[in-house]
């Protein structure tokens, strides 16, 4: 209402399941705000004005419904953005370990510039492997995996303190922990579940 703005960001816009008729509803309703600003409210049988709204939207182009209406993607101007190379990857993931190692880990045994190049590599190579083996079929579909999901676990990595975690092994284990959480939770069947522990059990052999 008066001079406030908003800007809405539509996660996911390809997502939504189409009907029969290759009509996707929630899109319509998204594409009815855009084209009318307006919406009906059923309940109290009064117009809803919407005005001073931004939509931000994204998807994945492998995973949900593989693309967007053209009546509503005409509302938008797509920028296409590339997965980035494992070695951009790995320097982001390295700057929050070798961060996060600052925080009283330095002071301990065996938490050297080796093992968090060490740590940074096998997560890098872990995350690979994951998307490249399982992030299709079903697994895409439901999961999608992206730099999203190693943001998940670089976030979960933070919260370990140098009183928890103490020693390398344990420090491997947290984040083999928030890699569990994070990827394979997110596995929709037991036969995935078990290629990912198998994967784990290679990148660690390394």
């Amino acid at each position: 209402s008066g001079d406030s703005k908003m800007v809405i960001c539509v996660d996911d816009i390809s997502l939504a399941a189409a009907d029969p008729h290759g009509v996707q509803p929630p899109l319509e309703l998204l594409r009815q705000a855009l084209d009318v600003s307006q919406w009906y409210d059923t309940t109290h049988l009064s117009l809803k004005l919407i005005t001073n709204v931004t939509y931000l939207a994204c998807l994945n182009p492998s995973a949900g419904s593989f693309g967007v209406p053209p009546r509503l993607q005409r509302h938008f101007t797509a920028h296409a953005v590339d997965t980035p190379s494992s070695e951009a990857i790995g320097s982001i993931f390295g700057a929050y370990v070798k961060g996060h190692l600052t925080t009283g880990f330095e002071s301990l045994p065996g938490f050297d510039d080796g093992f968090s190049s060490k740590v940074v590599q096998s997560s890098v190579e872990l995350h690979r492997k994951v998307t490249s083996t399982l992030g299709r079929g079903e697994a895409a579909l439901q999961c999608g995996f992206s730099m999203r999901d190693v943001t998940k676990v670089c976030q979960g990595i933070m919260l370990g303190s140098h009183d928890q975690f103490g020693t390398p092994s344990l420090y491997v284990s947290l984040v083999l922990h928030e890699f569990d959480r994070v990827y394979g939770d997110s596995l929709p069947s037991p036969a995935e579940r078990n290629a990912y522990q198998k994967i784990v059990r290679e990148v660690l052999k390394r």
